[in-house]
């Protein structure tokens, strides 16, 4: 368990200090402010899998070729929760319309994203929390995780950012729901399916 802590806590003050400066600088290209966090991500990822000498990395994470009852199980989260933002903000709100906006290369951004996001934290973290302790503290305690890396969005910025708790509430719900889909499923493709939806549910 310690080269998992040293792992995350090292990333979480390079994420920090990352964030602060993308936000501190004026004028940058708001490709890039996509593109770092994959990129730090990605490297993570790949270190993390050398440091560990995982054998079979593909395998370990989730990422194996889905069966059909995994395929169908992934399409029944991402329409679950696509449905479930469309009756949010149908309730709560008169919908923003920037789904049928934003410029496609964000949707790309978007997905690329939730992706590597989901690798690191229901493939690398939670593949070896649950290697020592049971899914029921496992999988909450990754979602915990997958909060604390949010909260320097609010923080470490020059530009005032109001502190939404209901935010981070949601990150933590969603997170276990994802945990949740990746242990009874063993694979990884239901909790990205789940969280592809939201991200796009969160432009409706």
């Amino acid at each position: 368990m310690a080269p998992l802590a040293l792992f995350l806590a090292t990333l979480l003050v390079i994420w920090t200090m990352t964030v602060y400066a993308m936000r501190s600088m004026e004028g940058i290209d708001p490709s890039l402010r996509q593109f770092t966090p994959i990129l730090l991500w990605a490297i993570a990822i790949i270190l993390w899998l050398r440091w560990q000498r995982i054998s079979h990395p593909r395998r370990w994470l989730g990422l194996v070729r889905p069966s059909m009852k995994t395929l169908g199980v992934a399409l029944a989260a991402f329409a679950i929760v696509v449905a479930w933002n469309l009756i949010r903000v149908s309730l709560a709100r008169t919908p923003g319309g920037l789904l049928a906006e934003l410029p496609w290369e964000i949707y790309l951004w978007l997905a690329l994203g939730v992706f590597m996001n989901e690798v690191l934290l229901r493939g690398v973290v939670l593949t070896r929390l649950s290697e020592f302790y049971d899914p029921a503290i496992a999988i909450p305690v990754t979602a915990v995780i997958g909060v604390l890396f949010r909260i320097p969005a609010f923080f470490t910025t020059t530009v005032p950012m109001p502190f939404d708790p209901m935010v981070l509430f949601a990150v933590l719900i969603f997170g276990c729901i994802a945990g949740l889909l990746r242990h009874f499923t063993g694979s990884l493709w239901p909790a990205l399916a789940l969280q592809w939806g939201n991200s796009l549910g969160q432009l409706l």
